[in-house]
């Protein structure tokens, strides 16, 4: 039996797991002042000191779930290799 394993990038799984496992990340996208950024793969990627500094000087930002195209774009490949 073949089976791909998925996650979204708030599963802060480290690098050597996602690698170990081949795991697929499905990012995130966050808003910081209305400039779209790609979550990184893995948390060692994400300077997360930035991040909320941003956020205690009132920088806007924003997130969102993923939406079901998202899903579909990321396991199509998969589903179409068997």
């Amino acid at each position: 039996m073949s089976f791909a394993i998925f996650a979204d990038s708030g599963s802060n799984l480290p690098r050597r797991i996602l690698d170990t496992l081949g795991v697929e990340i499905i990012p995130f996208t966050l808003w910081i002042n209305g400039e779209a950024h790609v979550c990184p793969r893995c948390p060692e990627d994400f300077d997360s000191h930035a991040f909320y500094e941003k956020m205690r000087n009132r920088v806007e930002v924003k997130t969102s779930l993923l939406n079901s195209a998202v899903f579909e774009d990321a396991f199509r490949p998969e589903l179409e290799a068997g």
